[in-house]
């Protein structure tokens, strides 16, 4: 009655004291140690990904980024039809052209990317014009 887990009224197993502290344990060194891991990886595995008949060694989260999308593709815009409009509270709403936002300063910084997910790219170089650049303009 109360008891049903769905699965024909049967009770699953109850996790144990060892289970449960083995997997906060293995979550811990996880935690711990994640990041050597993956740079180890990056370091051996990632020069042979490019060799690999099997394309398997690609399913490693290493060396590069994957774009994962819901809708099977990324929206495109052509540079003539792009347009950044700043609104809000600014002074001067504005509009920029692709062709005045890349005339801008440019401001280069290199920096580990890190996902909330764990997996990390060391060293991605970034470049654009900075935000306080484009609102000092509106």
């Amino acid at each position: 009655m109360g008891n049903d887990t769905g699965n024909g009224g049967e009770r699953g197993s109850p996790v144990g004291r060892r289970v449960f502290l083995g997997l906060i344990g293995l979550g811990v060194v996880g935690v711990a140690k994640g990041a050597a891991v993956q740079g180890w990886l990056e370091r051996t595995v990632a020069p042979i990904v490019g060799r690999d008949p099997t394309g398997l060694l690609s399913l490693l989260p290493i060396g590069r980024f994957r774009i994962y999308t819901v809708t099977g593709g990324l929206p495109e815009r052509s540079r003539a039809d792009y347009r950044l409009r700043v609104r809000g509270l600014v002074d001067e709403p504005l509009d920029l052209s692709f062709a005045e936002l890349t005339s801008m300063p440019v401001t280069r910084v290199t920096r580990d990317f890190q996902c909330v997910t764990g997996w990390r790219v060391p060293s991605v170089q970034w470049a654009g014009v900075r935000l306080r650049d484009v609102l000092d303009r509106a």
